[in-house]
């Protein structure tokens, strides 16, 4: 009986420091763009095994020359599309702020989007017209999750965090030192 020969991988194992393993890295820089940072897609995306992705992923954004490529080009993207920190920052500010009352006039009838201020264009989601072209329906932007965001980038979650903890450090020690785990109370003077 004759052996059956095993079909070769089509997957090429590029070795640390050749010319593929490189070629492989530009790939994952490509691909972890395109995915808007997703390194286990991109690894996958980039020739890698689906079950090593993730930590392959996790290693090449570890690598310094990688990291630094991703940097760089999301730099250019951001110079490309003229995005900045302040800009995006003063966009939520624009949604968070906004008030419905400046989409109407005095009689209540809705402006015209050109005669509307631009911070209440900013904080515009969608504008939905009828047949014959008249505005019915504008949806703003969420104020939360807006909110949420400038939050963030404040670091005022990380406060709101660390007072919470404070909070239960405080609780903790007082459950501690009682014999049932739970605050003891005070007797009340009896009348």
């Amino acid at each position: 009986m004759a052996k059956l020969k095993r079909a070769k991988s089509t997957r090429v194992r590029a070795k640390a420091g050749t010319p593929a393993a490189a070629h492989r890295k530009r790939l994952f820089v490509d691909a972890y763009i395109a995915t808007n940072g997703n390194a286990t897609q991109a690894a996958i995306e980039a020739g890698y095994s689906r079950k090593t992705a993730t930590a392959q992923g996790s290693r090449l954004l570890r690598n310094v020359n990688v990291s630094a490529e991703i940097k760089r080009r999301q730099g250019e993207i951001a110079d490309r599309y003229a995005l900045r920190a302040e800009e995006v920052l003063r966009q939520v500010a624009c949604i968070v702020s906004s008030d419905p009352a400046a989409l109407f006039d005095e009689s209540g009838k809705l402006l015209p989007i050109h005669k509307m201020p631009s911070e209440v264009r900013a904080a515009i989601a969608s504008v939905e017209l009828d047949e014959e072209g008249r505005v019915v329906k504008v949806r703003l932007w969420d104020k939360n999750t807006a909110a949420s965001n400038g939050m963030k980038h404040l670091g005022l979650f990380e406060k709101d965090n660390q007072q919470r903890a404070d909070v239960l450090r405080t609780f903790y020690d007082s459950v501690k030192n009682t014999s049932r785990g739970l605050p003891s109370e005070q007797p009340k003077p009896e009348q």
